[in-house]
């Protein structure tokens, strides 16, 4: 009979090939297992809350998530991941709110100050999101996302030119990024610079 750490690895390998049925029954029969240590029960949980999302039974994820900030309330990762559920549910004040008690927890994290950001902007709480992306970008050098959620940012703040730099980093590091092409190409039309603006939206 396979191990649970395999078949953790199994409901992950499912998750990877985006059978989430699989994983759901798989990681439902881990947590059946009697004498779970808590490491295998949060691991089992967080996978089976992915799997429930993935699936959009929000409800399921939620439940698995309340449990795992309850086994592993010291953990960060709890809260964020968390968070970031309770954004995808457009809850927005409790995503603010789990993702705080994450960054209060570790605040090294450039993915949660990013999330904290979108959620700030999603409020139009911009001086707060402006705040988050900067301490993203800070954390993680290479994290294209957060350049361009800052640049969007300091578009919508006014600050155009450092817009244009965070954009334009983004783009250096991914040049694929839609998100900075499209937004840095929205500025270089309003500025009628209509040539760079096309070649902009093309490559997006």
């Amino acid at each position: 009979m396979p191990s649970v750490v395999e078949r953790l690895a199994a409901a992950a390998e499912s998750m990877r090939a985006g059978d989430s049925a699989a994983a759901l029954a798989t990681t439902r029969a881990i947590l059946e297992i009697p004498g779970l240590t808590n490491d295998e029960r949060v691991a089992a949980l967080r996978l089976h809350a992915r799997a429930a999302e993935a699936q959009k039974d929000f409800a399921a994820a939620f439940a698995d998530l309340d449990r795992v900030s309850t086994l592993a309330p010291a953990e960060a990762r709890s809260w964020s991941e968390l968070g970031l559920l309770h954004a995808v549910t457009e809850d927005l004040p409790r995503a603010i709110e789990a993702l705080r008690r994450a960054l209060a927890l570790d605040d090294t994290s450039a993915r949660t100050w990013n999330n904290l950001g979108r959620a700030m902007w999603r409020r139009r709480a911009m001086a707060a999101a402006r705040a988050a992306f900067e301490r993203a970008v800070a954390l993680d050098a290479g994290y294209a996302h957060a350049y361009a959620n800052l640049g969007m940012t300091l578009r919508d703040l006014g600050r155009t030119a450092e817009a244009e730099s965070a954009l334009e980093r983004a783009i250096a590091l991914n040049p694929r990024h839609v998100g900075a092409l499209t937004n840095l190409a929205g500025i270089r039309q309003r500025d009628q610079r209509l040539t760079e603006a096309v070649k902009l939206f093309i490559e997006a």
